[in-house]
């Protein structure tokens, strides 16, 4: 048996793979929190959740929840759906170092840019 077939073998378990899938969660959790906290003075959990009428706390919720807690989901949707198109791509292709330029997607992802600006005036 070769060694990158054990490698695969241990990763499989279902143990080592929940414990992973574990570390992995609380790490998301854990930058996400860090994410929204970063660079607010005088941040408190417990007005973004209970509100009150003061001035700075609903500036803060406001500020939260409208601005940073919406950026956060979407760069966390986005960067699990460019995991799993990569999966798919190395699934479609049966090639584990498949990348998007083996198929063409740069190019084509920039001319249709360029067509796009052309057509639609590139905001002028």
């Amino acid at each position: 048996m070769s060694i990158m077939n054990r490698e695969r073998r241990g990763l499989q378990s279902g143990g080592s793979l929940r414990l992973l899938f574990a570390i992995l969660a609380l790490l998301l959790v854990g930058v996400a929190c860090l994410t929204v906290t970063f660079k607010v003075n005088g941040f408190a959990w417990k007005p973004l959740f209970f509100p009150s009428s003061d001035t700075k706390d609903t500036l803060l919720t406001y500020t939260v929840w409208h601005i940073r807690m919406p950026r956060l989901l979407l760069a966390v949707s986005l960067g699990a759906t460019l995991a799993i198109a990569g999966c798919l791509l190395q699934a479609v292709t049966r090639n584990f170092l498949a990348d998007p330029e083996i198929m063409g997607l740069n190019q084509g992802a920039s001319c249709f840019a360029v067509i796009a600006l052309m057509v639609l005036g590139g905001g002028e």
